[in-house]
């Protein structure tokens, strides 16, 4: 990946800008993980983007940028938000650990996400709360166990770094255009007043709107889902792929199909066989659609970013700040809804659907809210940051459209209705059929809070023959809380916990070429008790600009306050056979972790830049729930979560609890390398970077060998590491313009296929024909053109080839859906033209 000269001077001797102490306080305050010393991250991998990086990417917005890096897999995105009910955030997942990576805005926490259910471990914070505009770097440690940002941080920090000085105003505007749907467009301005060190004050002001068109499954014909062929069995039969909630239904409604016959299926129908074990149909052969090509495969949504900052210095030692920031997020998808029904009329067997006269959505809307104010300066040779920070996510959805309980298709209207074209209906027809139009309903609020105060300091402590030995501390104390506002026993609400405690740091050079960093955190959690963790980090010179880098920690994390409280019982999802409830547990026992790096770290002229680190992170008792096919096949634990008729109409229950699983063991080498050269039109730049998995494997439950996800599906966890993800850069910078490209590769995997059938319609095993998901690449290009010192124009072309995502059968999201968009992007060729204005 390019980088400009700033960046690439992170990997040299750092140099402190001449200036006010508290300035140079400020700037060791938010680097990496260390308290003390921007040179002490040297000993640790950190990986900066900068703003100039940013902007050769192209990206839109905070959550396009941190995603998109090799680093990270296995995140929430947009495509999450759907009828799965798992998405409405988006994450980060350093190394394909979303639950342990922690984002910071700052060098400061945020609320994690408020949908919190005990069944999902939901810890993570939205990426989407700072528009894009705001961002000065970000900052990525990748080893985890940080002892000054929190122990919490398993995975490693991501820590969003925000513009404090920019000084004028600026407007932008892009639009955005794909191969079909998906279009949408981003506005934004910016505004700044005075420099700090210049004027002993500055302010800012960043405004940013981003929307953005839904897209079908059936709107890409990679995803629209049709049943047909998929394979030959052993004996050269046929086996078919039918696609989940797939059915004969229609209006006018449709007869079951007796025939073998393919051509005899109307159009919008597949011929297919359905699994014959659950149905009353008479003949495993018929004309059927699924209801899933109608859902979305990305959501449309909107969002507004509000963020501003001011510093003032009040004298020489002494500066006061404060940030503020806002969002609003809107996002809509469709949901099933069951208006589908059957009758014989004079011997055929008619299979009707009223789902198109009132289709079902879900708008959710999300509101962040944050604020920070705090004091740094000097005081006795002491460099400190004192600050208070107050935040909150808040979450809703309301459901619309549908049929109101009890719509009994079958009688509501009568033969001849059922087979005449719903356009031609009657005025009194329609009447009946609104009259079962559900109204809307608030089916989900919560709201989780953060309260977090924070005393950071560092001073010099005393010399060696080989240099400074320097010290920081951390003192801090933050409260968490979550509200589901629509629970049955709201009396329980808000859950809290406290956690307090505190850090020291200590920055020791051993001889002439080695330099020790060690770090220890003490802390007391309300519901947890007293823990202790630490961490090492040591760095060797080996020659100029060359050296091996080493580190070792603990980390804790605790479960979520939604996976401890049993009064947290609530239904999350609900079908005309079967609901599905979730409980806490107050049994649940913490995670804790081991993590280790080695690398190297080599800038052995101004032209390259090499660097390369080995990775391992250990987990145990790490926190899931069993699945639903794994307790429906064991009796045992069929007799404790699975209750059926458990109501007078019939239904059948499960009870989702989170527990112990066991352990968890991830590893695996990241990897960079920038080379740079002059040319006759300006500066070459060429960059490799990414990440080669070596294990990822995780238990079910408790003394389960643990099971690999590297390269193969893993259907009880829902999840794949890829071996392999990379990313090739080179750009071209003159005076007027820039041209960036860059590949992006993401290797295949196994995975199993869970709706086949054979000829005589009777389901497969999953893994019975396993299927080879092939490596991906695709070819971004950007560009940016100076017309005037004021006026500039950006071009960005994503999958410049259109190139098709690979087909996958597994997925979480819900069932088959033929994608997964945490791996591919499938909007397809997207265009992006923007102009930048300064004023």
């Amino acid at each position: 990946m390019a980088l400009n000269s700033s960046a690439w001077a992170q990997y040299e001797m750092t140099v402190v800008e001449p200036g006010r102490e508290h300035r140079q306080f400020e700037r060791v305050e938010i680097t990496g993980s260390s308290v003390v010393n921007p040179r002490s991250r040297e000993a640790l991998p950190v990986r900066i983007v900068d703003r100039k990086e940013i902007e050769r990417m192209g990206v839109q917005t905070v959550p396009e940028l941190v995603q998109g890096l090799s680093s990270m897999h296995s995140f929430t995105e947009a495509g999450g938000t759907n009828i799965s009910g798992q998405g409405g955030y988006r994450s980060a997942a350093i190394h394909g650990y979303e639950a342990g990576t922690l984002v910071l805005i700052n060098g400061r926490r945020l609320p994690s996400f408020a949908k919190q259910r005990p069944n999902v471990d939901r810890t993570a914070a939205d990426l989407s709360m700072l528009p894009l505009r705001a961002i000065e770097r970000v900052e990525i440690l990748t080893d985890g166990a940080s002892s000054v940002y929190g122990s919490d941080a398993i995975a490693g920090v991501v820590n969003l770094i925000t513009l404090q000085q920019a000084p004028g105003l600026s407007l932008t505007a892009e639009k955005m255009s794909t191969t079909g749907t998906g279009d949408g467009y981003s506005t934004g301005i910016s505004w700044g007043h005075g420099k700090l060190d210049q004027d002993g004050h500055a302010a800012t002001f960043h405004l940013e709107r981003t929307q953005r068109d839904p897209v079908r499954m059936r709107d890409r014909s990679y995803t629209d889902l049709h049943a047909g062929v998929y394979t030959l069995d052993a004996q050269g039969a046929p086996v078919y792929y039918v696609p989940q909630n797939s059915f004969p239904n229609t209006a006018p409604a449709q007869r079951l199909s007796t025939s073998t016959d393919a051509t005899q299926c109307p159009g919008g129908l597949d011929y297919s066989l359905t699994r014959r074990s659950g149905t009353s149909w008479p003949t495993p052969f018929q004309c059927q659609t699924s209801q899933l090509r109608n859902t979305y495969l990305y959501p449309g949504y909107s969002s507004t970013n509000l963020w501003s900052s001011f510093e003032k210095q009040t004298d020489a030692t002494l500066t006061v700040f404060s940030e503020l920031g806002a969002q609003q997020q809107l996002s809509e998808y469709q949901r099933i809804v069951n208006g589908r029904a059957s009758r014989v009329v004079n011997g055929d067997t008619l299979y009707y659907d009223a789902e198109s006269f009132n289709p079902g959505y879900a708008r959710e809307k999300q509101n962040n809210h944050r604020w920070v104010v705090g004091v740094r300066g000097q005081w006795m040779d002491w460099s400190y940051t004192l600050s208070h920070t107050q935040a909150e996510n808040h979450f809703r959805t309301t459901n619309t459209g549908g049929f109101t309980t009890g719509s009994n298709w079958a009688t509501l209207l009568n033969a001849s209705e059922w087979l005449q074209d719903p356009v031609s209906y009657s005025d009194a027809t329609w009447a009946k059929i609104q009259a079962r139009f559900a109204p809307d309903t608030l089916s989900q609020e919560y709201r989780t809070r953060l309260q977090d105060t924070q005393l950071q300091a560092s001073r010099t402590i005393g010399e060696n023959q080989w240099g400074d030995i320097k010290l920081g501390t951390l003192l801090f104390s933050n409260q968490s809380s979550l509200v589901n506002s629509l629970a049955s026993n709201p009396d329980i609400y808000p859950l809290r916990r406290t956690d307090r405690g505190g850090a020291i740091e200590l920055q020791l050079p051993l001889y002439e070429r080695l330099e020790f960093v060690s770090s220890m955190r003490a802390e007391k959690y309300s519901d947890f008790g007293s823990v202790v963790t630490g961490k090492m980090g040591t760095k060797l010179e080996l020659g100029q600009n060359t050296h091996l880098r080493a580190s070792v920690g603990t980390g804790f994390r605790a479960p979520t306050l939604a996976q401890t409280s049993a009064g947290n019982y609530a239904i999350f999802a609900s079908t005309s056979t079967t609901d599905s409830y979730s409980s806490g547990n107050p049994d649940l026992k913490p995670e804790k972790s081991r993590q280790w790096s080695l690398g190297i770290l080599s800038q052995p002229s101004l032209q390259w830049l090499l660097a390369m680190d080995l990775w391992a992170l250990d987990v145990r008792d790490v926190f899931g729930v069993w699945t639903q096919s794994q307790i429906f096949a064991d009796p045992a634990l069929k007799d404790l979560y699975y209750t059926a008729n458990y109501n007078s109409a019939g239904k059948a229950r499960y009870v989702f609890i989170p527990f112990n699983q066991g352990t968890m063991a991830k590893s695996g080498i990241d990897y960079q390398a920038r080379y740079r050269w002059p040319v006759d039109l300006g500066r070459m730049w060429v960059g490799l970077e990414g990440t080669y998995n070596l294990q990822s494997n995780r238990s079910s439950y408790p003394g389960q060998a643990p099971i690999s996800d590297l390269a193969n599906y893993n259907a009880n966890t829902g999840t794949v590491t890829a071996r392999h993800i990379l990313r090739l850069t080179t750009s071209l910078e003159a005076r007027q313009f820039g041209i960036t490209a860059q590949l992006h590769y993401h290797s295949g995997n196994l995975e199993p296929v869970p709706v086949l059938v054979n000829a005589q319609g009777i389901s497969q095993d999953s893994d019975a024909y396993p299927h080879t998901v092939h490596g991906h690449w695709t070819l971004n290009v950007s560009g940016k053109y100076q017309l005037t010192p004021a006026v500039s124009l950006r071009t960005h072309i994503s999958n410049l080839t259109n190139r098709t995502p690979p087909v996958r059968y597994s997925s979480p999201y819900y069932g088959t859906t033929l994608a997964d968009t945490r791996y591919d992007d499938y909007y397809g060729r997207t265009v992006r033209v923007a102009m930048d204005i300064r004023f």
